[in-house]
């Protein structure tokens, strides 16, 4: 058998050069010379009996048969870190699920909910970490990945966790001081708070376009109010009765159900953004994490069951 496989290092070296699209920064990676990356290609396309690439000046391309193999190795070298992982290890590990969220996610939803998982399931512990992205070029160090977008990105086993919507909120007692409970047009002469990013999705609602869509003729003063481009800075303002917010349902329901805001006039906007929950592909699925995949999802549904 080992007559008729390559060198396992040289293919770990072509799918690096693969997924960089170039051989110097597949050396970097690896920690080898430009020379070296050079020597396991030669040997791979010596043994394959093909050209694996095509050089385009400073990056390389795949060639039709290289892009075919690409994923089954890619597979194949994440089954096999996870396997190295699993003989090391340790016991009091076994019952651990890593999961990167969102920071704002994760604040305002997770880890205020993370009793109920315990509740559900003490045999297990949840190591929680913040990044807004996905596992990146391959590397994924969680066991589950949470991320907000328009879709899933291209790594790992993905699907929808929660759609999302916005919703006008306030604090109860913002709600009466301006009398908002009798309808929207109380808004004119409230003070506003505004959630600005470049990262929103283009759907998201502003205020002078949320007026606009109650055919409301939007105040002069619908532009001014604090700005914030962090949706849980914009949530924490609005609790704290500084002024009515367009927030992201989701985010904003564990401060609904504790009665700290109040969504406004039973209105709706959906958005185009989704929460997504995604595992590395090629991992076995351990029982810590099968029960925090089937647990958060029950969870959203059971919170926000109009968000599905």
């Amino acid at each position: 058998m080992n007559e008729a496989l390559p060198s396992l290092t040289a293919l770990k070296v072509f799918a690096s050069c693969a997924r960089n699209r170039s051989f110097t920064r597949a050396a970097d990676e690896l920690g080898i010379t430009p020379g070296a990356v050079t020597q396991h290609i030669r040997a791979l396309e010596l043994w394959a009996g093909t050209p694996l690439f095509r050089r385009t000046g400073r990056s390389v391309l795949l060639t039709t048969k290289a892009e075919a193999a690409l994923p089954l190795l890619t597979e194949g070298f994440g089954q096999i870190i996870q396997g190295a992982g699993l003989l090391r290890l340790e016991d009091e590990q076994a019952h651990v699920v890593s999961v990167t969220a969102p920071p704002t996610f994760a604040a305002k939803w997770l880890l205020s909910r993370l009793d109920a998982f315990r509740e559900d399931h003490p045999e297990f512990d949840v190591w929680v970490s913040v990044d807004a992205q996905g596992p990146r070029g391959g590397k994924a160090q969680s066991d589950v990945y949470i991320r907000y977008g328009l879709d899933a990105g291209d790594e790992g086993i993905a699907e929808p966790l929660v759609h999302d919507e916005v919703v006008p909120v306030a604090s109860p007692e913002f709600v009466e001081r301006y009398g908002l409970g009798k309808g929207p047009t109380g808004l004119i002469a409230a003070p506003l708070l505004h959630y600005v990013s470049d990262k929103v999705d283009p759907s998201f609602p502003d205020w002078p376009a949320w007026f606009q869509a109650h055919g409301i003729a939007s105040p002069v003063e619908s532009t001014r109010g604090s700005r914030f481009d962090h949706p849980g800075l914009l949530i924490d303002q609005a609790v704290s009765g500084h002024g009515a917010a367009l927030a992201k349902r989701i985010l904003a329901t564990p401060d609904i159900l504790a009665g700290r805001l109040v969504p406004l006039f039973g209105d709706r906007t959906p958005v185009r953004s989704a929460y997504w929950i995604s595992r590395p592909r090629g991992r076995t699925l351990r029982p810590p994490v099968q029960a925090f995949i089937d647990w958060i999802r029950t969870d959203v549904r059971t919170a926000c069951p109009e968000l599905h």
